[in-house]
């Protein structure tokens, strides 16, 4: 949004900051959001990852609404407990 208003301005509006941007645009942190994970999650994660194929595509945008954490919160939490253990063995 900020690089289209900066492209098509032709001076008619005034200059935002990045800062300004993010204040108004920034969408409310999710309810798990930055907590720690729990043996629940964990199992939810993986079925979650079933559901939605995490073989195939990308499916983090919606484990990550479903478990309210950032996609790559779940992104990274999937590959520490499933992708890096079949490596190790």
């Amino acid at each position: 949004m900020q690089r289209g208003s900066r492209l098509f301005n032709h001076g008619l509006w005034p200059e935002n900051s990045y800062k300004d941007y993010m204040e108004r645009f920034q969408a409310p942190p999710l309810k798990r959001e930055g907590m720690p994970w729990t043996e629940e999650e964990d199992k939810k994660l993986l079925q979650l990852a079933e559901k939605y194929d995490a073989n195939f595509g990308d499916p983090w945008l919606y484990i990550s609404w479903e478990m309210q954490r950032e996609s790559e919160d779940v992104h990274r939490r999937y590959i520490s407990k499933v992708i890096l253990p079949q490596g190790l063995q």
